[in-house]
């Protein structure tokens, strides 16, 4: 935008050649701002003039609405590349996450496999334990 607002528009069949001739200038901090006294002038007084800057008189004669437009078109072209790279990195992103979702899935069918191999080890050594202490007290002498 700041590069439209300096832009020398010769061919567009008018005297009028670029936006700062009708009151549109940048200040200190780059925003555009307007003269309204120099654009009410120059529409009052020289409309076609103005008409050609954006426009153009002719086919042949390019107005700033060209640049306007040339503007346009790279912000959108620039947002849709934007668009389909977020686009690109939320389907990557989604893919990751299933795959994250499957391994958790699998390591907790593994833990349960393995809680249940111990707690039946465990069950198994209580068994062996009380068989142990009945041969034990078996094996006591008995007191009289």
């Amino acid at each position: 935008m700041r590069s439209v607002v300096n832009k020398v528009a010769s061919n567009n069949g008018g005297s009028l050649n670029n936006l700062t001739e009708i009151g549109i200038t940048r200040d200190a901090q780059g925003k555009l701002t307007i003269d309204q006294d120099t654009l009410n002038n120059k529409l009052s007084d020289s409309l076609a003039d103005v008409q050609a800057l954006f426009a153009g008189k002719s086919t042949n004669q390019i107005g700033l609405s060209s640049s306007f437009k040339n503007i346009g078109d790279n912000l959108k072209n620039s947002l849709s590349e934007a668009i389909t790279g977020f686009d690109n990195s939320i389907k990557n992103i989604d893919k990751s996450i299933v795959a994250q979702q499957e391994r958790l899935s699998a390591l907790r069918i593994s833990l349960t496999r393995q809680f249940a191999a111990v707690d039946a080890a465990i069950g198994q050594l209580n068994g062996q334990n009380s068989a142990l202490s009945g041969v034990l007290k078996s094996l006591e002498p008995k007191q009289q």
